[in-house]
């Protein structure tokens, strides 16, 4: 999300320190970015739900949507408050591993590229739009590569060891 908020000319820090978040001295919460334009700043925070989980299988069968709200508010329970007292709206990113977004993530995006209209950025908006999910498809697609090398190394140190042993 920093890149492409950064693309529309906003200032972005990621995991930014207590003096660049704004908030009170004995909070140890920390937003994934906070997205700064003129007159507006948001908090995000990230996290990848997986609907074929044993445990979210069940929530997601019954309603796809449901995971990915689960897991918005979630995150609002934990944020809202502080990001509030900053002066910042937060904006939960929940994203499906399988490539599903959630509404607030989907509203945030949509006003990223309402932004970049007005800032008259150089590209055609609809290369922003591409850009934008492309961006997200990549990042997720990576995080799941990650997932299947590292369970592929684990199951492969278990088989060693079991081979050892007999």
């Amino acid at each position: 999300m920093a890149r492409l908020a950064t693309a529309v000319g906003a200032k972005v820090v990621v995991e930014p320190r207590k003096k660049e978040r704004r908030d009170r001295k004995e909070n140890k919460k920390r937003p994934d970015t906070v997205v700064e334009l003129p007159g507006k700043m948001w908090w995000t925070d990230e996290t990848i739900v997986h609907p074929y989980g044993p445990t979210n299988v069940p929530v997601s069968a019954e309603n796809p949507q449901k995971l990915l709200k689960a897991a918005e508010q979630d995150k609002h329970t934990k944020y809202d408050e502080e990001a509030s007292y900053a002066g910042a709206t937060f904006v939960p990113i929940a994203l499906e591993s399988t490539g599903g977004f959630g509404t607030e993530a989907l509203l945030f995006i949509k006003e990223l590229i309402a932004e970049s209209k007005k800032q008259h950025m150089v590209w055609h908006d609809k290369e922003y739009v591409n850009m934008v999910y492309r961006n997200i498809a990549i990042a997720v697609a990576r995080g799941n590569t990650r997932i299947v090398k590292s369970n592929l190394a684990k199951t492969e140190q278990e088989l060693q060891g079991r081979r050892r042993r007999a």
